[in-house]
């Protein structure tokens, strides 16, 4: 009899050797093991009969154990490394272009963004004490003059 290989399980007699390939989302990096293991949060498996799982890609997360894909982030927030569980925001004075991010964008000079995920320069709007002069958000804003807010 030979031992399940790695990315299968089951059990194996003298009678008859029944291997399945471990689902999607799980793995199996040990022979002759009877049961799969869950990908763990941060980490997917793609396809049946893994022997491992893959480290979700920076700009994305999956935040509960056996995922068959990673979600990219949603704009506004950031996934700096791979194996990410979940995204961070970018916070009031940063913003990102697009999903699936790896960094934030800082506003220009004395803005601030709208929410703590802003997704695009126009959501960075001029600060308290701050003007712009043509009015536009995404532009830099300059103090306002003494007297005035």
């Amino acid at each position: 009899c030979q031992p399940c290989p790695r990315g299968y399980y089951g059990m194996t007699s003298a009678i008859s050797n029944q291997c399945q390939k471990c689902p999607a989302g799980q793995y199996q990096d040990e022979l002759g093991s009877s049961t799969c293991i869950l990908c763990p949060p941060g980490f997917f498996s793609g396809f049946p009969g893994s022997p491992q799982c893959s480290a979700c890609p920076a700009g994305t997360y999956s935040e509960a154990s056996g995922q068959t894909k990673c979600t990219p982030c949603i704009g506004g927030t950031f996934a700096s490394s791979s194996g990410s569980s979940s995204c961070s925001k970018c916070g009031s004075t940063h913003f990102t272009y697009t999903g699936g991010s790896t960094s934030c964008t800082p506003c220009p000079n004395n803005t601030r963004t709208i929410s703590d995920r802003a997704d695009g320069i126009n959501k960075c709007v001029c600060a308290f004490g701050t003007y712009d002069v043509l009015g536009r958000a995404g532009h830099p804003c300059f103090p306002c003059p003494h007297g005035a807010y």
